[in-house]
């Protein structure tokens, strides 16, 4: 129990930029009087080992911490001070939550002229940014839960207790809110994920060289729910996923300064569609209010589309 209270204080004083947490001994938890305490750490063992010794040698990532014995008006005290957490512990937890992740992903092996090489079924920035934007955006103050990614045979899905801060449809285009700002900022630090704005950028621009099918976000009330799939053929694609490859692209184009065609939308299916299927595509997303025209007095083969909110 000490230990996981250590844990929690070192990692609490590194979020919250404070140079040292607290635990204290021999204080009434109520009214704050000094009341005495019986614990002696510098007397107390562990399965045979001198506490202090077991907890330095036991914690993982190590923590600097120290306890001081003294008396106060009389009776026995101790306070147990604690440096902040080492952000390298959080780079490395964090290494270890998606090498744990990548292991039970399915993979497939791309044949070169001179190697084989084994590739992950999800492009590796794409879903560290989304597990990222999970821990960060979590939101604490909802008891019992805490993120979770659930792997099945053709997507993943990662979810994060707390709605989401900004509507999922302009989480690319919108300044970003974050709940957790001193965990965001740390993890920047540490390069665990990307510049402040930039991270579902990354991620659909990751999708859309791969050719996937657009990611999905949905906003579950108590819960934020990112999902990516496996890679798709377009014939397999649904309506429903055409139209949102079509509206993220759209947004996707926007956000660079530019607008979507009828060719670039092509060439984010493979350029494998044919201009029909596309015109189609097209025509269903405006009819959805997805996108809109950009400029109306452009002829049809200049048509160009942004987001409908734009």
């Amino acid at each position: 129990m000490i230990g996981e209270r250590i844990s929690a204080l070192a990692n609490s004083a590194t979020l919250c930029g404070i140079p040292h947490s607290y635990i204290v001994w021999g204080v009434d938890d109520d009214t704050h009087h000094p009341i005495g305490t019986t614990f002696k750490p510098s007397m107390s063992k562990y399965k045979q080992q001198e506490l202090e010794s077991w907890l330095l040698q036991k914690l993982e990532p190590k923590i600097d911490f120290c306890f001081f014995e003294f008396k106060y008006r009389d009776v026995d005290m101790v306070v147990l001070e604690i440096q902040p957490a080492s952000p390298s512990g959080y780079a490395v937890g964090f290494d270890f939550i998606m090498n744990s992740i990548k292991a039970l992903l399915p993979s497939y092996e791309e044949i070169g002229l001179t190697f084989r090489k084994e590739k992950n079924t999800y492009p590796d920035i794409a879903l560290r940014e989304l597990v990222a934007n999970a821990l960060i955006h979590q939101d604490f103050s909802i008891t019992g839960t805490s993120p979770m990614v659930e792997i099945f045979s053709h997507r993943i899905e990662i979810t994060n207790p707390g709605s989401p801060l900004v509507e999922v449809s302009r989480f690319m285009d919108k300044p970003p809110r974050s709940r957790n700002e001193y965990l965001a900022s740390l993890m920047r630090r540490i390069n665990i994920c990307e510049e402040r704005g930039s991270g579902i950028d990354k991620v659909i621009r990751q999708i859309e060289l791969n050719q996937m099918p657009a990611p999905l976000f949905e906003d579950l009330g108590d819960y934020t729910k990112a999902v990516l799939f496996t890679y798709k053929e377009f014939s397999n694609i649904s309506k429903e996923e055409r139209l949102r490859a079509c509206y993220w692209h759209c947004v996707f184009k926007y956000i660079l300064l530019e607008q979507m065609s009828n060719a670039s939308l092509r060439e984010r299916f493979e350029n494998s569609v044919s201009v029909p299927m596309i015109s189609k595509i097209i025509k269903e997303a405006q009819e959805k209010r997805l996108i809109k025209i950009f400029d109306e007095e452009a002829g049809t083969k200049a048509m160009k589309y942004i987001p409908f909110w734009a």
